[in-house]
Parts: C-alpha cells; sequence; structure tokens
C-alpha cells in the first residue's frame, strides 16, 4: 500500500511535539532490541520494528498513512477505475473456481476492497465474502468506517481476519504490500560481501547508525554468487518471499494470487547504475532515503525482485500465469474503454471532475509514473483447469522471469 512519493526535498516537514514523543517511544524500544543482541541488529530486524512494533511502529499508529493527509497515495485512491478494471481480472479467476472468495492483504483505506466489491456484484453477479486480512487496527477501523458508509448494502460481505484462514478458495490479492515486507541490505567492499546492521548512535539519544559486517546470511551468499558486481554496491533482498508464499500455499485449495507492486526483473534490479539499492522512506508526502528519520513516523520501502519472486513460487509449487507491467495490464481489461464510457455517459459530469478522473488514468498508465514501475504478478495453486487471463493477453513476460 506503498506508492512512490511525489516530492523529493533535503528538508523535510517537521513532525508535531505528538508525533516526535511517538517516535522517542519507539527509538528506546529499538535500542532495547540492540542492546539485548549484543550491539547490533540486522537491518531487517530495525525495519521490522520502525513498520510493526505493536506500540508505536508505523503501520500499529493512529497516523494518517494514505491520501492527502498522509504520506502517500496508492492507485485506488486515484481512480476507481484501477478496481473495477481488477475485478474483471477477478471475474476471470471465479467464474472458474466455484464457490470462491475474494482474500485481500492490508486493505488500506478500504477503497480498493469497497470498488471491487461492487464491480464483481453488480457487473458479475458475485455472491462470495471478500474477506481482509489487516493487522493494523487503526486501518482496520478506517477500512469499517468507510465501507459502511459507503457501501452499506454491501457491507455484510467483508469479513475482516486476524490470521489466514485455515483453508481458502478463491483469489488472493497483495496490492503494495510486498514492497513493505522487511529487507535485508548488503554491501560490497572489494569484491567481498558485507551485511548491513544497526547500532544506535553514541551521539544522539534517538539515532541510529548503519555498520557493515562480514556476511553471515545464506541467502544474501546465494544473491552474491549469482552477480557480477562492481565496487562500493549497496542493495537489498526480501528474505520472506519464500516463507510468504509456502504459508500461502498451504490454505489456498483452489486459486490464484495476484500481486500488484513496484519493482523489476533481476538484471534491472541489481543493474550497475543503481549502486544504493531501492529503499525508500516516504512522509508527508515527501520521498527520501534516510531510514533513521523519525522511526515509526514514516513509511520504510523497497522495490521488489519479481524474478526472486518467480524463484521462490517455482520453489513453492505455485504455477507462473502472468506478468506485466501496470499499464498494459490495466489497458487490457478496458480501463480506457470505462473512462471513455464515464466520461461520455455523465451528462452532469464537470469539467473539473472530468479532469481529474483523466489525470487519474493519465498517472496509473504513464511510463514515467505508475505504469511501467509498477508490475502485476499471477500465480495459480491446484487449478483443476486454464483459467484465462484477459490482463496479460498483450506483453506477458512471465517466461522471461524465469530466465532472467
Amino acid at each position: 500500500m506503498h506508492t512512490i512519493s511525489v516530492k523529493k526535498e533535503h528538508t523535510l516537514p517537521e513532525p508535531s511535539d505528538a508525533e516526535k514523543a511517538q517516535s522517542k517511544r519507539l527509538c528506546a524500544e529499538i535500542r532495547n532490541l540492540i542492546h539485548a543482541a549484543g550491539g547490533a541488529i540486522p537491518f531487517s530486524d530495525f525495519m521490522s520494528a520502525a513498520l510493526f512494533s505493536p506500540n508505536d511502529g508505523y503501520y500499529s499508529s493512529l497516523k494518517s498513512k494514505i491520501g492527502r493527509a498522509g504520506d502517500f497515495v496508492t492507485a485506488p485512491e486515484l481512480s476507481p477505475l484501477f478496481s473495477e478494471c481488477l475485478a474483471i481480472q477477478l471475474a476471470e479467476v471465479l467464474a472458474h473456481v466455484p464457490s470462491g472468495h475474494v482474500l485481500e492483504f492490508g486493505a488500506g483505506t478500504g477503497r480498493m476492497a469497497g470498488d471491487i466489491l461492487h464491480t464483481l456484484v453488480t457487473e458479475k453477479n458475485f455472491r462470495g465474502q471478500y474477506y481482509i486480512l489487516e493487522p493494523s487496527g487503526a486501518l482496520r477501523a478506517e477500512q469499517v468506517a468507510y465501507l459502511s458508509d459507503r457501501f452499506p448494502g454491501l457491507f455484510s460481505r467483508f469479513v475482516w481476519l486476524n490470521t489466514l484462514p485455515a483453508q481458502f478458495t478463491g483469489v488472493i490479492l497483495a496490492n503494495e504490500v510486498l514492497d513493505a515486507f522487511p529487507v535485508e541490505r548488503f554491501a560490497i567492499k572489494a569484491g567481498r560481501l558485507y551485511r548491513t546492521w544497526v547500532e544506535a548512535d553514541p551521539l544522539q539519544p534517538d539515532g541510529f547508525i548503519q555498520i557493515d559486517r562480514p556476511n553471515d546470511l545464506p541467502l544474501l551468499s546465494s544473491v552474491f554468487e549469482a552477480q557480477a558486481w562492481p565496487e562500493a554496491y549497496r542493495s537489498e533482498c526480501h528474505p520472506q518471499l519464500s516463507a510468504w508464499l509456502q504459508s500461502l500455499g498451504e490454505v489456498l485449495n483452489e486459486g490464484v494470487l495476484f500481486v500488484l507492486d513496484y519493482g523489476f526483473p533481476k538484471q534491472t534490479y541489481y543493474h550497475t547504475d543503481r549502486s544504493s539499492g531501492t529503499l525508500m522512506c516516504h512522509y508527508k508526502h515527501y520521498a527520501h532515503t534516510d531510514p533513521f528519520f523519525y522511526p515509526g513516523l514514516q513509511d520504510i520501502t523497497a522495490h521488489i525482485d519479481f524474478s526472486a519472486l518467480a524463484d521462490a513460487a517455482n520453489q513453492t509449487g505455485w504455477q507462473g500465469l502472468g506478468y506485466t507491467d501496470q499499464a498494459h495490464f490495466l489497458i487490457n481489461l478496458g480501463l480506457l474503454t470505462r473512462l471513455e464510457r464515464q466520461l461520455g455517459g455523465d451528462k452532469h459530469l464537470s469539467d473539473l471532475t472530468a479532469l481529474k478522473a483523466i489525470q487519474g488514468v493519465q498517472t496509473l498508465l504513464s511510463p514515467s509514473e505508475m505504469g511501467e514501475l509498477f508490475k502485476v504478478i499471477a500465480l495459480g495453486k491446484n487449478l483443476s483447469q486454464e483459467i484465462p487471463l484477459s490482463g496479460f493477453t498483450t506483453k506477458n513476460r512471465y517466461a522471461q522471469l524465469r530466465e532472467d
């Protein structure tokens, strides 16, 4: 649930006193973790605490995260046509999976969930449930308030979960979820591989510094051995992909997983020109690269290596069905036709509303914004028959992921 923020400046907005107090509490908690670990923790542990600490972590706090009052804007907030097109893709799967339902990871404001279920019900006569796995109590409350107000007739069809169900059949959605998974950072120095750790900064009471130690993690060794690295190179990898796919595969009786996120295939992800990695932080619509700026008040993300995701899928028994960029995916599903229908079908549509609708679609499709950076991958599990997926009818590059 994290898009690239639009502003990139050196001077970030000053937090409020209450926000500073929240961050100070979290910093003390992280410093205790560091002390208990003997003076340093892996960067992935720092990122996990900064985002998901149950007390003051970014996703546990009441702080607004999405939209104008938050830190970033997501695709479903830009245009309801994004969710409508995605619903059409889900409907193709649900038509071939008897008694299927929808399960969404982290539903943000709830806008995408509402627009998807409304489209499925009104256009495809969908009769199933829409499950939302939401670990954030603050976001869950926001979703309940929005969906009960905006879709009162459908509200009973939404079901909130704290953990994965024991068994599930249907479609699983992860829209801008994986980029918030804690990453391992690494550095290449003099041809050697180093793992990045975090220490308490001795000069700042609430500060942290990163250090590089000789690698001790087999996963990083496998990444290192597969590449030819330049000097002074730093990047990331996602250690949780295989375990996450394994856990989903164990509960999915039959269905398809759709992952929508920003990222690249391996060769692009670890290109020599991307020598500082992909780690990004988002605070009040400013994008920057300092993960130690007021921990708990900002989002911390990293792009997805879709080749690694495809490899993890292969290792855990998933079937690769499709991979393409967001622009082709949405166009294949009729986004432009829906926009034309929206603009031409309402005679009372104001010029300003029409302009906003067009601008939203342009952002979704533009190569310089979301169109190419964001990707969509579809993975199947235990499918009893071949399912046509219209979103991948052109520019399906899944085979290239496996060759990368």
